[in-house]
């Protein structure tokens, strides 16, 4: 052996077998036992991030001498490595590895809710992965046999890539069929939006002959005057009995049947909650991308249906379950017409209450929803409660106490008990109104925000990953005993742009100009496309046209085309088969997302929002203070709220201006930065005038982060506000405000 001769070692395999292990560990950590199917999906996934490892090893022995260059790069070979395992538990948790719209919507995740368990067993296996990854780089420099190591990398690539070329979904499960590196970078790559262009919104080429069948409302004896619109977080289609489900999951809807109108083609544009909400209330399709509209068009100046009913005389109220900050939704339902918003974390009595990470037991909105509808200036005027509730949104919990009819072993039987919930507390509404003796004169709307998926697809899960029928049909149904003196039952294909219209129709008010959608009752109903879209993790789009629906990946072009007559499972993809059908969809699809954005984009907005004007009337008013409009994270969620800084060793900060109109909700939050540093609790006390003094204190326990409170309404057009913050902390403590009308 010559001077320079190395010893042969089998560093690639063994290094393999090391990352290959470490992946296992964290496979077992988060999935537990397996199906063959699933360990043939993550071997595929494994390959590709093997090669990638040992590509960059292999590359650092090459680069031996320079030391520089091998450091670099057996870096990288050890973050790779550690990077790859650590999505196995992002996998476990959403179906897939990391992407660049899970980058974007990680600043409303509520990262308290991930289960240490298999984090923790997870970044074990990623320090074994990355001590994978530093140890072939040391193999593969005692090693002569250079080309041995690229043979090996070149066959894992191989293998991986002929696998995802052939899959056709066979393979697909938990998402550990992806390449980690591979999602990430192709999450970056533009889409493909070349193609012909076909007007989206032209009328049904041929639609079905029941799309188009009138839907009789019979007014006779006068329209309602009041309307409960139950927009019902996650709640499909297929689990409601009036569209197909059991009658034991909603008797109450069941029990309501015989004055019900009730559409059995109704879908989501988007299968995410803050787009619906969105939607329904603006009557606006959604924007075809990554972005929150309460995020990137909060002053939009839509015809929104709270607005058009309080101009024709209408109170308006919306309950929500959850919290509001969850991205940012004040930001486009304040001044809007609601005379009060209420949340899971304003609600007065919020501590009498089941609480979560994601919000309050709808029981809460349900009574003070009721409390207001009695509590009103004037409870003969007409009125709009709105009610957002938080159930069943995953991960199924209850409040104690409340009946689990159907088990709670799996995540279905979860979810079932919470749809059973959610109609329960939707029959105490109506309840309530037929206490009140105005049942017969109120129009109630239940309608599901999108829907929720268990499986029924490869990596289907949740709900908003895919375009499924099972992410996207959801119910509609309208229930008057004045407007329906019979059961009634429609397939005219809708969606949620359509409900503020038909809403206006159903009451006889006129519809407003700019809407989108169209009313479903109206005798000039055209059946046309219904477009749809996510983004989270990739981004999907999609058009219905009658009975096909088609199915497009932007960034890769794979589509899919299903004829829902023959295959309403969406089980055969018979895009080849139907070239011109698909050639047609596309061309809709690719016009509707264009034309949407510029849509979106180019309408009028309003002038600033109310914390914009707070913020300026605030540093007005208070020389000397430093109050900074911020996007800041404030228990576990972004928000836009004003920050500020207290002074050491409680001295009070004082900041007062004259608001229009006066503050109706007032708020005070520590960043999530000031909440680690362990310091002193802070209060803020908020002076309006005419009202009481409130004194909210939050500290770094977790769900007393924040504090909201909802203020008398004020008379007056404006009002002088004063906000003291005091804090014990002897370096001073960032907090957030919040004030809207």
């Amino acid at each position: 052996m010559g001077q320079d001769a190395e010893p042969r070692s089998p560093a690639p395999l063994i290094a393999a077998a090391g990352f290959l292990a470490a992946k296992l560990v964290a496979l077992g950590a988060v999935v537990g036992s397996a199906p063959l199917r699933a360990l043939a999906a993550f071997c595929c996934g494994f390959a590709m991030d093997a090669a990638l490892v040992l590509a960059l090893a292999l590359a650092a022995h090459l680069a031996r001498r320079h030391r520089v260059t091998r450091v670099v790069v057996t870096t990288l070979a050890g973050a790779l490595a550690l990077y790859a395992v650590l999505n196995v538990y992002l996998v476990w948790a959403y179906s897939s590895p990391l992407t660049p719209a899970m980058l974007a919507y990680a600043k409303d995740a509520d990262v308290a809710l991930l289960a240490p368990t298999p984090l923790l067993a997870t970044a074990g296996a990623a320090l074994l992965a990355a001590a994978s990854g530093l140890a072939a780089h040391r193999a593969l420099a005692a090693s002569t046999r250079r080309r041995g190591a690229g043979v090996v990398v070149g066959a894992l690539l191989t293998v991986g890539l002929t696998a995802h070329a052939l899959d056709d979904g066979r393979l697909a499960a938990f998402g550990l069929e992806r390449n980690a590196v591979a999602t990430l970078v192709a999450g970056t790559l533009p889409e493909r939006t070349r193609g012909a262009r076909a007007p989206w919104d032209a009328p049904s080429a041929s639609p079905p002959a029941r799309a188009t069948a009138p839907v009789p409302v019979r007014a006779e004896h006068g329209r309602p005057r009041h309307v409960v619109l139950w927009l019902a977080e996650s709640t499909a289609a297929r689990f409601v009995s009036l569209t197909g489900g059991d009658a034991r999951v909603t008797p109450v809807l069941e029990s309501l049947r015989e004055h019900t109108l009730t559409f059995t083609d109704y879908r989501a544009n988007s299968p995410v909650s803050a787009k619906a909400i969105f939607s329904v209330l603006c009557g606006l399709f959604p924007l075809p991308e990554a972005q929150f509209e309460t995020r990137a068009l909060p002053r939009i100046a839509c015809p929104s249906l709270p607005e058009t009913l309080t101009a024709a005389g209408y109170d308006a109220a919306l309950f929500h379950g959850g919290y509001f900050a969850f991205t940012d939704k004040l930001a486009l339902l304040s001044e809007r017409g609601f005379q009060v918003l209420m949340d899971g974390e304003s609600a007065p009595d919020r501590e009498r209450w089941f609480t979560n990470g994601w919000g309050i037991d709808d029981a809460a909105i349900v009574e003070h929803g009721l409390a207001w509808l009695s509590q009103r200036e004037d409870p003969s005027r007409p009125s709009l409660a709105v009610y957002i509730p938080l159930l069943p949104h995953y991960e199924y919990f209850l409040p104690p106490g409340v009946p689990e009819p159907f088990g709670k072993r799996t995540l279905r039987e979860r979810y079932q008990n919470g749809v059973h919930y959610t109609d329960e507390l939707f029959g105490r509404v109506v309840e309530g109104y037929r206490a009140r003796e105005i049942e017969d004169d109120t129009l109630f709307v239940f309608v599901g925000d999108h829907g929720e998926a268990f499986d029924e697809h490869p990596r289907n899960t949740l709900h908003g990953g895919f375009l499924y029928e099972e992410n996207v049909r959801a119910p509609l149904v309208f229930y008057s005993p004045r407007l329906f003196p019979q059961a009634m039952v429609s397939e005219r294909p809708g969606s949620h742009p359509d409900l503020a219209p038909t809403i206006f129709s159903l009451l006889g008010v006129a519809l407003p100009n700019g809407l989108q959608g169209q009313s479903l009752v109206d005798e000039r109903f055209v059946a046309r496309p219904v477009p749809l879209g996510t983004w989270y993790p990739d981004a999907l789009l999609g058009m219905v046209d009658g009975d096909w629906k088609y199915l497009r990946s932007p960034r890769s072009g794979a589509e899919q085309l299903f004829d829902l007559a023959r295959d309403p499972g969406e089980r055969s993809n018979v895009a080849t088969a139907f070239p011109e059908v698909a050639d047609a969809l596309r061309a809709r699809t690719l016009d509707w997302a264009e034309r949407q954005r510029a849509h979106l984009r180019g309408m009028p907005a309003r002038g600033d929002g109310y914390l914009e004007r707070a913020h300026a009337a605030l540093s007005a008013g208070s020389p000397g203070v430093e109050v900074a409009l911020v996007n800041e994270r404030v228990f576990n969620m972004e928000r836009r709220c004003l920050r500020v800084r207290t002074k050491p060793a409680g001295a009070p900060l004082v900041l007062q201006g004259v608001l229009a109109p006066p503050p109706r909700t007032v708020g005070v939050g520590l960043t999530d930065q000031a909440r680690f540093t362990k310091g002193e609790q802070v209060t803020a006390r908020f002076a309006v005038d005419g009202t009481d003094e409130v004194s909210l204190t939050v500290d770094d326990r977790f769900e007393s982060t924040s504090r909201v409170r909802a203020l008398p309404a004020q008379p007056a057009a404006q009002a002088s506000v004063r906000i003291e913050i005091t804090s014990a902390d002897a370096r001073g403590r960032a907090a957030c405000l919040w004030l809207f009308p």
